[in-house]
């Protein structure tokens, strides 16, 4: 009887201590819109294919001038607390965009692309498109957005009619 209480007791730490040991290594949470520049852009884009306008038209963009505003986006964004991943798992759900211009034609400066579970930047320098790819710590993110470019001033951009 005493054997097996002993047995017992060295193959219950025995797994203990075999699980403890391969617990997956917790990766470091960064801040990756920290460095984000909001001197140079001149308008932010919230663009996504399923906002509708007034006339129920799909695939409108919603442009914010206001510079209170972009700068609001901007300290938001700071915030946001990310795990670098390597993987793409889906098309974002919607895309907040910097622009450097007031033109029709657009340069963008940065291209920050949200779905439920990843977030996407797109860093653009010249002729070159840098991807990185982060999952967010809290998973509000998104809600938080939407709420918060529903307070501001913006003009809408048809993108698409139905």
């Amino acid at each position: 009887m005493r054997i097996k209480s002993v047995l017992f007791a060295l193959l219950s730490f025995t797994l203990l201590l075999i699980t403890s040991c391969s617990k997956p290594e917790d990766k470091e949470t960064i801040k990756p819109f920290s460095n984000i520049q909001v001197s140079t852009t001149k308008r932010v884009e919230f663009e996504n294919m399923t906002i509708t306008s007034v006339k129920k038209e799909s695939g409108r963009s919603k442009m914010v001038t206001n510079s209170e505003d972009i700068t609001k986006i901007a300290d938001y964004l700071k915030t946001i607390d990310c795990v670098s991943v390597n993987q793409k798992w889906k098309k974002a759900d919607f895309i907040i965009s910097f622009i450097d211009n007031e033109d029709n034609s657009k340069n963008y400066i940065n291209s920050i692309g949200f779905s439920k579970n990843q977030i996407y930047l797109y860093k653009n320098t010249g002729t070159e498109t840098s991807e990185l790819s982060f999952t967010p710590v809290d998973k509000k993110v998104v809600e938080e957005l939407k709420n918060l470019y529903s307070s501001m001033n913006y003009e809408e951009e048809l993108l698409m009619k139905k």
